[in-house]
């Protein structure tokens, strides 16, 4: 109940504000002197307004008054119902107190009675005369510093500045110039520089560069480009496109990003060589595109071609404190090569707890296979890493490969550097060995028996 009862009374402030309000801007729509200040025709006259009395004048938004008998009185402005503003159309030729109405008026207020309206410039209003003609007719003044001032005086206080009473009347003075010789001293003066104003733009971005990359053709190298929002704005659906005669050598999988102010984005694409690419740069370029902005670089891949290749056969922990890495070398550029390789096994951190060297010499154009033996600590298990560099005199380069080493898989010392395919047939030599010694051993006992 207490905020329906609030409501009404809201309602009621707000109508009496309006009712109010249309009031005293009435002045402004209708041009009348000041409305509803001046209420009767003594305050009103003294004051320099006309009074006027008529019985029934009615302006409306747009009317049009044709033989309606009405007082002769001007609508000196108006502003009708789209709030547009501008001059109400004059009246007919006014000849008598009352006349017929036959032109179309602009106004909004109706008025009814007595109305206080219009200007009058005379020598006794001269702050009511506006310009320098109504100044000098009817009002008698003279035109001062774009104020009407009077032209009768006893004596100069009477005359505003620059005029003095000549007659009885006020007279412009001519001025008197004077030359003043100043001395002009010069000085050096220190103009402060301010700085240049940074005008940030409320989109931009910023990209960091992208190394060239070297590798070799069958091989792939994963790269990284961070986009960095430095605009007003936040940035919003962006993503990458790749471009140049080697595009399809470059894979992206990423989804469409928005990178608020002054955050930044890693964008992780794949640049894959593919087989038997011949030696040299290529070009290729990519370009981050925002629903606003984009951003593009140009990059190098240079391709090398393989001359040596080694290639993992198996890693197997032969003992508690011994690996053994089965390998193959493969000779690719038609020359005799001497080959030093590397092995290192690193942990998870990436450190090395265990390594070995060889030097190793192929032929041109053959594959041959090796074995190296690495010693390990025997509490040594999990997760590791196994690394091989090798160098020769025309070739470099590495591999990794992930190995995960568990107990050792059982057998005697004697066996360790003897592969699983070749302890199984040991096994079968030994066991066949062992039959044979039976059935010999039978044999010889058969014979002493005959005897």
């Amino acid at each position: 109940m207490k905020k329906v009862v609030s409501k009404y009374v809201a309602v009621f402030i707000l109508a009496v504000f309006l009712i109010l309000g249309v009031y005293y801007v009435g002045d402004k729509f209708t041009g009348f002197a000041v409305l509803g200040q001046y209420t009767n025709e003594s305050s009103c006259v003294s004051s320099g307004y006309a009074w006027t009395n008529f019985t029934n004048q009615s302006c409306t938004d747009i009317i049009s008054c044709v033989n309606i008998t009405v007082n002769c009185e001007p609508c000196l402005a108006y502003e009708d119902i789209n709030g547009t503003q501008g001059n109400c159309t004059s009246w007919s030729i006014c000849t008598s107190t009352n006349q017929t109405c036959t032109t179309t008026q602009n106004c909004t207020t109706i008025i009814t009675g007595g109305q206080c309206t219009g200007d009058i410039c005379d020598s006794s209003h001269l702050s009511l005369c506006l310009d320098e003609t109504s100044c000098t007719s009817p009002g008698g003044g003279h035109w001062y510093s774009s104020v009407c001032n009077s032209a009768e005086c006893a004596s100069d206080s009477n005359c505003n500045s620059g005029y003095e009473c000549v007659g009885g009347v006020c007279t412009e003075v001519e001025a008197v110039v004077e030359e003043v010789v100043n001395e002009t001293i010069e000085e050096e003066i220190i103009v402060p520089v301010e700085p240049p104003v940074e005008i940030i733009e409320p989109t931009k971005l910023s990209s960091s560069d992208i190394p060239s990359s070297s590798l070799y053709d069958g091989n792939f190298q994963t790269v990284k480009w961070t986009i960095t929002n430095t605009g007003t704005l936040p940035l919003y659906s962006c993503n990458l496109k790749f471009g140049g005669d080697y595009a399809s050598w470059i894979s992206f999988n990423g989804d469409n990003v928005d990178i608020n102010l002054g955050g930044q984005k890693e964008f992780i694409f794949d640049v894959s060589v593919p087989d038997g690419t011949n030696e040299g740069s290529y070009s290729s370029s990519v370009s981050v595109e925002c629903a606003q902005i984009s951003e593009s670089k140009t990059f190098a891949i240079n391709v090398l071609n393989e001359k040596l290749g080694l290639d993992i056969l198996s890693i197997e922990r032969i003992s508690k404190g011994r690996v053994r890495i089965d390998y193959s070398l493969r000779e690719l550029s038609g020359k005799n090569q001497t080959v030093e390789i590397n092995f290192s096994i690193l942990n998870s951190a990436g450190q090395e707890v265990s390594n070995a060297s060889a030097n190793k010499t192929i032929d041109a154009n053959l594959i041959k296979e090796f074995k190296i033996y690495i010693p390990i600590n025997k509490s040594l298990e999990g997760n590791l890493t196994l690394s091989a560099l090798f160098n020769s005199e025309i070739y470099s380069n590495s591999v990794q490969e992930p190995i995960t080493l568990g107990a050792p898989i059982g057998g005697f010392a004697i066996f360790e550097g003897i592969r699983t395919g070749s302890i199984i047939i040991l096994v079968v030599v030994v066991l066949s060995l062992i039959a044979l010694l039976i059935v010999i051993r039978r044999i010889m006992k058969k014979s002493k028996d005959k005897k």
